[in-house]
């Protein structure tokens, strides 16, 4: 091959479509939402179950099993609340990412080292025979 020949695939292009690593990012984060999203459910699904339950022991008249299970209602609000958490925090960072963006121009590089190598090649070359 020639010094100052290029290849076919060299130059300036710009590659377009969106860019990928953003979509990556929002993908999983998505599933996360989803994931954290049926997560509070439960937990508050248990929480009420529970609710109903330390209701029961307290119109009965349970001592011990009414503080057990105010024990375990407040276990449960407390993962509850863990859970609307992490749901929170999930959906502040998707929120972050913003629109998807497109992709940038990055493969100026290459012809950009290959012109100028050329170049140098070149007047070094010249410089070179006149010296001589």
């Amino acid at each position: 091959m020639d010094h100052g020949a290029l290849k076919p695939n060299d130059g300036r292009k710009k590659l377009v479509g969106p860019d990928r690593h953003p979509q990556r990012a929002r993908a999983t984060l998505e599933q996360s939402l989803a994931v954290a999203h049926k997560r509070v459910d439960k937990k508050a699904q248990e929480v009420t179950v529970q609710q109903i339950k330390v209701a029961e022991a307290a119109s009965t008249g349970h001592g011990k099993r009414l503080d057990q299970r105010r024990r375990a209602f407040a276990r449960g609000e407390k993962a509850l609340q863990e859970a609307q958490d992490n749901h929170t925090k999930l959906r502040e960072q998707a929120a972050a990412l913003g629109p998807p963006r497109e992709r940038a121009d990055r493969d100026f590089r290459t012809q950009t080292l290959m012109t100028v190598r050329t170049l140098l090649l070149e007047n070094a070359l010249m410089a070179f025979m006149s010296v001589l």
